[in-house]
């Protein structure tokens, strides 16, 4: 793909993909558009990242905090999250035409949905961010959507009861098993803190320290360009696991952990780039881990205890 279509401006926060080999891109600076791309690169559709009726998200026209999406793999259905909306957060889903389909689910107790995931071992969808002090409910940092009914779950995964408690991103291992990445203003005790999820979506089996903290709540996504307010987005593709380890990526510092006991197990400090400019991280079952670079992706592999850079 050497352009994307994504006319407000050129630039992608997040890819996803089908089964049957087609490419997806969410960007722009506001409103948030979605493209799909074949698997030759050729564009197939853009969403124009808005609704008139119902009018999503709340402000459309004006709204330059950006969230997410995600591809169901098999029907080809896209979800795409609201970013903050003091009366609860909203998903809506798009047809594999880019048509949206009637489907719309939210709830009070969640107002601010940073990423989107869908577990391929149990057919889950869910979103994940966080909530204010000013809202309802504001200790949930997820919800559980019902792709037929629509309804919705609200998730607290620390135990915790305080505000702010932010997803930045998620990664699920080959055995469905979530990790995820917290920050937050308020609720300090898991700001730039890793979590392993449970296998009921509603607690933790770990929580520790990334032992980073350049990810701070709501000033996350880089835009390089005018348009996006300095309070953009919390969401940042940071994490990715494998069947071995977990790595986190912050566009600075990369790192491994022991996906037992989340222990830091191995890092290395990328000196001539700038945390939160680059993004985006990928692995293979061989622990070749690629990130992305000023203009490149850079390919490492990690060998246990020590990251190799190998293109």
């Amino acid at each position: 793909i050497q352009n994307l279509a994504l006319t407000t401006n050129n630039c992608g926060y997040d890819v996803d993909y089908d089964n049957a080999g087609n490419y997806y891109v969410y960007g722009g600076s506001g409103p948030f558009l979605v493209s799909k791309y074949s698997p030759l690169g050729v564009l197939i559709w853009t969403f124009q990242g808005y609704l008139l009726s119902p009018s999503w998200p709340a402000d459309y026209l004006n709204s330059k905090k950006a969230s997410n999406f995600v591809v169901e793999k098999i029907t080809e259905k896209i979800y795409i999250g609201e970013g903050p909306v003091i009366s609860g957060a909203k998903v809506i889903r798009l047809d594999q035409n880019g048509m949206y389909d009637n489907f719309i689910a939210g709830t009070s107790s969640l107002c601010e949905i940073w990423d989107m995931g869908f577990n391929c071992n149990d057919g889950s969808l869910f979103g994940l961010g966080g909530s204010t002090g000013g809202a309802i409910v504001n200790d949930k940092s997820g919800i559980a959507i019902d792709t037929s009914s629509g309804a919705v779950t609200p998730q607290n995964f620390t135990g915790l009861t305080t505000a702010q408690q932010d997803v930045v991103c998620h990664a699920i291992d080959p055995s469905g098993v979530i990790f995820y990445l917290f920050t937050s203003n308020q609720t300090t005790a898991i700001d730039n803190c890793l979590m392993k999820g449970n296998s009921s979506f509603n607690g933790n089996t770990w929580i520790v320290p990334s032992t980073y903290s350049n990810f701070v709540e709501a000033q996350v996504k880089h835009y390089p360009g005018l348009g996006l307010i300095s309070y953009s987005s919390n969401g940042y593709n940071a994490l990715v696991v494998n069947s071995s380890y977990l790595f986190f990526y912050d566009g600075y510092n990369l790192a491994a952990y022991d996906k037992t006991s989340g222990n830091k197990i191995g890092s290395i400090v990328l000196s001539l780039q700038t945390a939160l400019v680059q993004g985006g991280i990928a692995v293979d079952e061989c622990n070749n881990i690629y990130v992305g670079g000023n203009g490149v992706i850079r390919c490492f592999n990690f060998d246990g205890t020590n990251f190799i850079e190998n293109g």
